[in-house]
């Protein structure tokens, strides 16, 4: 076992060590701890306390050394990406190797004042080093980091797919730019650097702490074969504002005031009790990110709201609630059909009536316009709850999101924000840049135009993802790219990785990073 297989290891190894020894040495006097010490059965004495705690601390420090090589290989893969790795770049020599450097002297302090304690002074050792906590979670994090950017290296040394990349983190940019120029004209921090994009397996999700100061978001690897899955970038970017925009989370959360947590109801002879305002509250963060999207892209997040969630193989499936894993509260995320509701809602109330009502149709048609929602119960039952009761509620909730205003933002409602939401006018612009990418008439337009507009095209023509999705490549061509960029013949030859790049590749990159915008693994399931 290397080095730094057994520093995995021993993160966890460490922090039972780290548990028990907080808890024998305690905050009792020196009595009280040595008669702990005494009893503490994994411990016969404290030089083989002493001599365990060294094997592991020099263990530790040999993995932490065993990451300097594989540093400099990703610095090595990250320069030849040039202008797509060079965010990376920055994350890796501002951020990891100095980190690096820090908890390797952290490791060295502890053993050396480890082997200068006396024996009976030996039990003070974890009570001095209260941090030792601190520094093993940091491991841990400076371990994932740096897997996190072993995998983007090899990855953006796709010679085609890294200016791909460099296109679709530029849109991905391009989302969070209102809120970036409204928080700096009005003085606001927005702690959240330029965010970076993964593929990966599953469902959309969003880490923040996986690479210092910037959120990474996971796209599955099949992202880029439906162009109406990209609607998710939007909602994604709204969990990284709910996150990372200090006060709004908490604002908002004010607008369900409840601390009561999210039972399942219990039924008592014909009667169910359900607590309407816990669960609401409970499932406030996944309802405002998709609030953000539908702000951001209008009926396009809607359309691919209702697309993603759509159960034709199982109707009943949209009108279902979920318990979460204890078997007796909730799951994070409202039903489908709530959702997909209140978007509507919320893009009428933007002042859009034809196209959401074209979405209800096609829901109701596929889903058979459900008036009840079924929700598990303790007891280990189903029953049937009015849906109209979730969706004023939910109505009610989306009005005061949507017009109130937030001391986290100035002051000013959400609306202020120019550039956040997506406005009739804008859309009638979307549209016609569908029509352009549809008839392959170069333009050039704001990312956010051009995503939404591939939506809409996509809508319009089923088929026409190629010529789609070459469109959107013209129009944002070398965004944010500082070398010259490569003729579209790129995308029909060899690329310098060794395998074709297709459409697919074109559409996974655009969404990519589009999906832009970045706790441990953050879901934010569509």
């Amino acid at each position: 076992m290397s080095g730094f297989d057994k520093l995995v290891l021993l993160v966890v190894v460490a922090q039972g060590l780290y548990a028990l020894f907080q808890r024998v040495s305690g905050r009792g006097n020196r009595r009280e701890v040595t008669r702990a010490l005494d009893q503490a059965p994994a411990i016969d004495d404290v030089e083989r306390w002493r001599t365990i705690t060294a094997i592991r601390l020099q263990d530790m420090a040999t993995g932490v050394a065993e990451l300097v090589p594989r540093m400099q290989r990703v610095d090595q893969g990250l320069t030849r990406a040039g202008a797509s790795g060079r965010l990376l770049l920055g994350v890796l020599r501002d951020r990891l190797q100095p980190e690096q450097a820090r908890c390797a002297a952290q490791l060295e302090t502890l053993k050396r004042r480890l082997a200068e304690l006396e024996a009976t002074e030996a039990y003070v050792f974890f009570e001095q080093q209260a941090d030792l906590g601190g520094l093993i979670e940091r491991l841990g994090r400076l371990a994932g980091g740096l897997s996190a950017l072993e995998s983007q290296a090899e990855w953006r040394q796709d010679a085609a797919l890294r200016e791909v990349v460099g296109d679709a983190e530029a849109i991905a940019v391009a989302l969070l730019a209102p809120i970036r120029q409204f928080a700096g004209a009005h003085g606001l921090r927005l702690p959240v650097g330029r965010p970076i994009c993964a593929p990966g397996t599953g469902q959309e999700s969003v880490w923040y702490d996986l690479l210092p100061g910037h959120p990474v978001i996971r796209v599955p690897d099949d992202f880029g074969e439906d162009l109406l899955r990209w609607p998710s970038v939007a909602h994604e970017v709204g969990h990284l504002l709910w996150w990372g925009l200090p006060g709004l989370a908490v604002e908002i959360r004010g607008l369900v005031p409840t601390a009561e947590r999210p039972w399942l109801p219990h039924v008592q002879g014909r009667r169910a009790t359900f607590d309407l305002e816990a669960a609401f509250a409970h499932w406030l963060p996944e309802l405002v990110a998709d609030a953000f999207a539908a702000m951001m892209m209008g009926p396009a997040a809607l359309r691919g709201l209702a697309h993603s969630l759509a159960r034709p193989d199982d109707p009943g499936a949209v009108v279902r609630l979920h318990a979460a894993p204890d078997g007796q509260t909730l799951a994070a995320h409202a039903p489908p059909h709530l959702r997909v509701a209140l978007s509507a809602w919320l893009v009428e109330r933007m002042g859009f009536l034809k196209e959401p009502e074209a979405v209800r149709r096609a829901w109701d048609a596929t889903h058979g316009a459900p008036d009840a929602l079924w929700c598990p119960t303790r007891d280990g039952d189903r029953v049937p709850l009015p849906f109209v009761r979730f969706r004023i509620y939910g109505q009610q909730l989306l009005e005061r999101f949507y017009t109130d205003e937030y001391q986290s933002f100035a002051g000013y409602p959400l609306s202020a924000v120019t550039g956040l939401e997506m406005s009739p006018g804008l859309w009638a612009r979307v549209q016609r840049r569908a029509q352009d990418l549809l008839s392959g008439e170069p333009f050039n337009d704001d990312p956010r135009v051009v995503i939404t507009a591939a939506i809409e095209a996509a809508v319009a023509a089923p088929g026409q993802e190629l010529r789609v999705s070459q469109g959107v490549r013209r129009a944002v061509l070398g965004i944010g790219l500082d070398e010259d960029p490569v003729d579209d013949v790129h995308y029909a030859r060899r690329a310098g990785g060794g395998r074709r790049l297709t459409s697919a590749d074109i559409r996974d990159a655009i969404v990519l990073d589009a999906i832009l915008g970045a706790r441990r693994a953050h879901p934010g399931r569509r």
